[in-house]
């Protein structure tokens, strides 16, 4: 049976790991930054850009022109990146089980049946403690950097979807990655999943 895993995730919630270690207890494939990659390939676009531009939703004409880049009038960057990420998006899930992270893979793939949504938040202290030893932010700046990120999310997911990017009602599930830590997380995701495809029959 095919099963295909989207998560959403505040920043530091750990979403990104649980995805991970997800997708290997179910013995599936795992897709964050190998999204990019394989869009990459798929539009010759380069990664990098890819990755930059996602960030930036509302990059139009006019802000290509202001940094020399040479578009055609109405060209807008994250656009395009947008149509191929949502192409990549569909063309793994229709290959098989997987687990995709971010991308706003939920609402791409909202009509697939074989598809189970999940985003994963947690107390913004403890995504301010992790921000700053896991991914080593700077303490004066970690509070700031959390906020930038999720704003920056929010945005691009308000810019292409129709949803809220933190509405509980966009998803099949949502949980709090602190309460039982990111393995105790897999583990209640892992029995959610398998009950939502009769895997615990």
């Amino acid at each position: 049976m095919k099963m295909v895993i989207t998560i959403n995730r505040e920043y530091a919630s750990g979403g990104r790991i649980i995805g991970e270690m997800l997708a290997k207890r179910l013995g599936i494939p795992f897709y964050d930054r190998k999204l990019i990659e394989l869009a990459a390939e798929n539009s010759g676009l380069a990664p990098d850009f890819i990755e930059e531009t996602q960030s930036r939703p509302t990059n139009t004409f006019w802000q290509n022109l202001a940094r020399g880049t040479n578009f055609t009038v109405g060209y807008c960057a994250s656009d395009e990146v947008y149509a191929v990420q949502c192409r990549t998006i569909r063309e793994v899930a229709e290959q098989g089980s997987c687990v995709i992270v971010g991308r706003c893979a939920g609402y791409v793939l909202r009509e697939m049946k074989d598809k189970f949504s999940i985003f994963i938040h947690a107390p913004v202290a403890d995504r301010v403690k992790r921000a700053i030893e896991t991914y080593g932010v700077d303490p004066d700046k970690a509070m700031e950097t959390v906020t930038q990120h999720d704003k920056g999310r929010a945005n691009y997911y308000r810019t292409y979807c129709e949803d809220n990017w933190a509405d509980l009602h966009s998803y099949d599930m949502t949980i709090n990655s602190s309460t039982c830590g990111l393995e105790g997380t897999v583990d209640l995701l892992v029995d959610a999943i398998k009950d939502r495809f009769g895997l615990n029959k």
